[in-house]
């Protein structure tokens, strides 16, 4: 027979009520993790193919700078998320 009362028991209880729930909302959170890395190597990859169709002339001009060819931006872009990526 156990040597415990019914308040250890109970508190044994909800800490294991407590440890399921936090290990619930873990594997949530890593869920979701693994979601925004897909999402990101599937836009990584878009971009990459996205340089196909435009052509090396193509410039973008941000307020406050030099014109900068769509390439390179897709290849900085490409390069931050790869980076993000790990």
């Amino acid at each position: 027979m156990s040597d415990k009362t019914e308040e250890q028991i109970a508190a044994d209880k909800a800490a294991l009520d407590a440890m399921r729930n936090a290990r619930a909302h873990m594997d949530t959170a890593l869920n979701r993790v693994a979601t925004l890395e897909r999402a990101l190597i599937d836009a990584r990859e878009a971009l990459r193919g996205a340089k196909k169709f435009i052509s090396d002339e193509v410039y973008r001009y941000p307020v406050g700078s030099e014109r900068q060819s769509c390439h390179a931006w897709i290849d900085e872009a490409v390069c931050r998320a790869t980076k993000a990526l790990g």
